[in-house]
């Protein structure tokens, strides 16, 4: 819901921005709305983007630690893992050994 006010507010804001300078800079001239209406969606294209990176991010950091914190108070104790031996020979090997 944040990201759509805050997408909704940027563009609002653009919108009046090249509304403005448009009206009050360069009166009639096509060119530079063109111009303005080009940069204000890249730079509203780029807030976008990294509104949605730093969503994501929060999301994915508070789902982990949500799945951590769960399966904290669930999750019973790590059993010991067993230690890895030395390879056995096969039994013709000792044959050989012992020759």
């Amino acid at each position: 819901m944040r990201t759509l006010l805050v997408s909704a507010a940027s563009a609002l804001f653009f919108a009046a921005l090249v509304t403005e300078l448009s009206n009050r800079i360069w009166p009639g001239n096509y060119i530079a709305l063109l111009a303005l209406c080009a940069f204000a969606l890249f730079f509203s294209g780029l807030l976008n983007i990294r509104l949605a990176r730093g969503t994501a991010a929060a999301g994915a950091a508070d789902a982990a630690g949500a799945a951590d914190a769960a399966g904290a108070a669930t999750s019973l104790p790590r059993q010991a893992q067993p230690r890895e031996s030395a390879p056995r020979r096969a039994s013709g090997d000792r044959a050989e050994a012992g020759r």
